[in-house]
């Protein structure tokens, strides 16, 4: 587990970096480690991969970038609704008056959610 937990962390790191171009560079690199090393492998040792080794290298490479995937989309939500709360804190009272009675998505779907 803390293995998952350190990748994890790695991942967000990486995902959350705002420098531009960069952010991500890691996370995306390592999801084509895996086909890299069997191409680069396979052409030093003048041998050609078997279906068990590309079949191999297919599945890790999917499972990691389904994992990247999955932590991007979680720091977007986070990003959502951390933009949503400053709306509702302060946005809103910058707009015109019949406006600042809006309010942000995320809060309209919790009410919705309410019995």
């Amino acid at each position: 587990m803390r293995a998952v937990r350190l990748l994890r962390r790695f991942v967000d790191w990486d995902l959350s970096r705002t420098s531009g171009v960069r952010a991500g560079a890691w996370s995306l690199f390592l999801t084509f480690l895996p086909a890299l090393a069997l191409i680069e492998g396979a052409r030093l040792l003048d041998v050609e991969p078997n279906r068990a080794a590309i079949a191999l290298t297919i599945v890790v490479t999917a499972a990691w970038a389904a994992f990247v995937a999955w932590r991007w989309w979680r720091l977007l939500k986070a990003y959502a609704i951390k933009g949503d709360r400053e709306y509702d804190r302060r946005g809103k009272l910058r707009l015109p008056p019949e406006y600042r009675e809006s309010e942000s998505v995320t809060r309209a779907r919790r009410k919705q959610r309410r019995p």
